[in-house]
């Protein structure tokens, strides 16, 4: 594919978009000579870095134009394409590097960096600016950022591509090094080209023409333990991506942000030029694309809000005045910006009483609005065990609950929550988990006495025909044994009332997550088999005392889980991430791998728990009506309805698998769409770029066309074009 730099297609512009207008933006200037490699002399600015390998203008599929350079003949793994840029950077200034980068032949990948030898009064550096690994003949993209901040004088200062080992050849084209681009916002907007609330509508433009909010997130924030470089630096998006959530038919991008791309803990209320510059590109894109930006506080001092979340936030007082300030700020500076089509306040806030947030969230809106009459502000709902839905003092306001009912189902098959197969969507006749139940136990599986090496055994078929049964969950057990079992690799099926096998409900590989390759629980889920990490596993409370030990090896993969000794009654491991719901009238097994040391007593077994509601608890269906009973119980919309105040369903979304297994993903997706609509809500999907919700699904790297998940894009597309 041709994928153009920003460089190259960020062009003098002029849009409309509703009530929003972009004023004129042009391209930063390129630091770098002949960064496309198409000028006369050819590789005119160019050097091998340290005068090591050759240089060589390509024709060999560029990146675009009509040549790339092709570093070849290395005998060094730092030689590649370099130029000086001594006497052109500006001290204090953070300029922004790209290069494209392919590898023409074998290796099928390799690292490659961009690095800058900096020679001044502070002696001799070199700086790397980013790395990436490069596969064999597809260009990608390296982008990061460079400080000049140079001590006394400066002698060398000079760019260069590196990283293949020596004797591998890549290519290089279309390098950028730019300053940041240059931003204002509008001198005297009117009020019209603000998106605004009236009644339970949004309008924009002179006319009050009506406008909803279809959108998607946008991740801009990171973990506590990790520098603001990350987002700065990230590859989430780049300009491009505007342009491909525009053609979607998308017209905003909530973009979660986190408060120290803005300050430092070490330095709080001192707002860094680099968030600003960041914030300054993010808007330049939007506008040019013709979407508009939903500014949210992912993560405020503290970390990320959400539930189960607790990072302090609301039991430091200063923390809280932090968040104002930097609000107050963000209003200050960009109150005139009609891109920006709300600040919502706090993602998810997590408080530990719903009045606290109430209290806080109209403190936050009266001190924006002493500085921002404009904009409209974004208020959620929190995740208090006392929630209430409520309304603040302000006229201009968008009120928010986020959708992903059942969790259960939306995040099933993912690593990162550890969540197992539950149900295929829509099933009336399987039913969500209840919120109290009772237990029995069946379909065991014992292991031989004595000491035997991994062998298969398989439990006897287990027929639901109790009404009140609703899920079952694997359990691995040993009772009144002196020995050891090991435990791995577990199937459980499901068989269908003439005894046939209707599906398998998962395939488990028991891991230990500290052993397993970095960032595994974001790589793109998997259902078969399905890593269910020792951690998850707990006591299922069976009476008995034993130990449960992570061991260093298993059947398969690295790791299994063991129970020692069990002296009296039986003890018992459960995964309820594993748990999954059941059919009236079908049957289900458990089958799995032991290994036995000195096994004695009543040895050991795999089971199935079965889950019973308890009582007066009514079955709730895999169905529409559930979501809908839930949009209204839990989320409370008929509130906002009968306020006549606007919603936005600001995150919903399914996992993977649900989508590219045929699980029920569209449909659910396409049912939750559809109650929002009815209402006249605002929504944004979550996400557009993530392994597990993502419509791009590539860990690493800048999405493009070959990371999109098709079936997902597809629906969106076709659903955003009707009226």
């Amino acid at each position: 594919m041709l994928h153009v730099p920003m460089t190259k297609w960020l062009t003098t512009t002029l849009l409309a978009l509703g009530g929003l207008t972009a004023t004129a933006q042009t391209s930063p200037t390129n630091l770098l000579s002949n960064p496309d490699f198409e000028a006369e002399p050819a590789l005119a600015g160019w050097a091998p870095y340290a005068g090591v390998g050759q240089l060589v203008r390509s024709a060999d599929a560029p990146h675009a134009g009509l040549y790339s350079v092709l570093s070849s003949q290395r005998t060094q793994t730092y030689a590649g394409p370099s130029q000086s840029l001594l006497g052109k950077l500006q001290p204090g200034v953070n300029y922004t590097v790209t290069a494209w980068v392919r590898l023409p032949k074998t290796p099928a990948n390799s690292k490659v960096l961009l690095n800058v030898k900096q020679v001044d009064g502070a002696g001799t550096r070199y700086i790397e600016i980013d790395s990436l690994q490069v596969q064999h003949n597809r260009w990608a993209k390296l982008y990061g950022h460079f400080k000049y901040q140079p001590t006394g004088t400066v002698s060398t200062l000079q760019f260069y591509v590196t990283g293949p080992a020596a004797g591998v050849d890549f290519l290089v084209d279309d390098v950028t090094f730019t300053p940041p681009l240059a931003y204002s916002p509008p001198a005297n907007p009117a009020r019209s080209d603000f998106v605004r609330a009236k009644g339970r509508q949004l309008v924009v433009g002179a006319s009050d023409a009506p406008l909803r909010l279809r959108g998607v997130n946008v991740s801009a924030y990171e973990d506590e333990s990790v520098a603001a470089t990350e987002v700065y630096d990230s590859k989430i998006y780049d300009a491009i991506d505007f342009e491909r959530i525009k053609a979607m038919g998308f017209n905003t991008v909530r973009l979660n942000m986190w408060y120290r791309v803005f300050e430092e803990n070490s330095a709080p209320y001192t707002y860094k030029p680099e968030g600003w510059e960041w914030l300054n590109q993010t808007i330049l894109w939007a506008k040019k694309a013709g979407v508009y930006l939903n500014l949210t506080m992912q993560a405020p001092p503290g970390g990320f809000q959400g539930p189960g979340s607790n990072t302090g936030f609301w039991s430091k007082p200063d923390y809280q005045a932090r968040l104002k300030s930097l609000w107050v700020e963000i209003a200050r500076r960009y109150r005139n910006e009609p891109t920006i089509v709300a600040f919502d306040i706090l993602n998810e806030p997590n408080p530990p009483q719903d009045a606290t947030w109430q209290t806080y969230a109209k403190d936050v809106v009266a001190a924006i609005r002493a500085v921002d009459p404009n904009h409209l502000l974004i208020v959620e709902q929190s995740f208090a065990s006392d929630v209430q839905p409520f309304l603040v003092a302000d006229t201009n306001v968008l009120y928010e609950f986020h959708l992903y009912d059942p969790w259960i189902y939306a995040s099933q098959l993912s690593p990162k929550y550890g969540r197992g197969f539950y149900g295929q969507y829509p099933d009336p006749l399987v039913s969500m988990p209840a919120s109290s139940h009772t237990k029995s136990y069946a379909g065991h599986a014992r292991i031989q006495p004595g000491t035997t090496n991994w062998t298969l055994y398989q439990g006897p078929l287990v027929t639901i025909s109790d009404a009140g049964l609703y899920s079952a969950v694997p359990v691995l057990a040993s009772a009144n044994n002196a020995g050891r079992v090991h435990f791995d690799d577990l199937v459980v099926e499901e068989f269908d009332p003439q005894g046939a096998l209707s599906r398998r409900i998962t395939r488990v590989d028991i891991e230990d997550s500290a052993k397993l390759p970095a960032l595994w629980q974001y790589a793109q889920p998997m259902r078969d088999p399905f890593i269910a990490i020792t951690s998850n596993w707990a006591s299922a409370s069976l009476g008995g005392s034993g130990t449960k030990r992570n061991e260093a090896s298993g059947r398969t993969g690295t790791s299994a889980l063991s129970i020692g000794p069990v002296s009296a009654g039986t003890y018992g491991l459960a995964n309820g991430m594993l748990e999954f719901g059941v059919h009236q009238g079908y049957s289900y097994r458990i089958s799995g791998w032991m290994k036995g040391e000195g096994v004695t007593g009543d040895g050991a077994y795999l089971a199935l728990q079965l889950r019973k509601r308890g009582a007066g608890q009514l079955p709730k269906p895999l169905t529409k009506e559930r979501i809908r009973e839930s949009l209204y119980d839990w989320s409370q919309v008929g509130f906002y309805v009968s306020n006549n105040v606007p919603f936005n369903v600001g995150e919903f979304g399914v996992s993977y698998p649900n989508v590219a297994q045929n699980l029920g993903g569209l449909t659910w997706l396409g049912d939750v769409i559809d109650m929002i609509d009815e209402l006249g809500g605002s929504y944004q999907y979550f996400n557009y770029h993530g392994t597990i919700f993502g419509l791009h699904t590539n860990l690493y790297g800048f999405p493009d066309d070959s990371t999109g998940h098709t079936a997902l894009t597809t629906f969106f597309k076709a659903r955003l074009a009707q009226p």
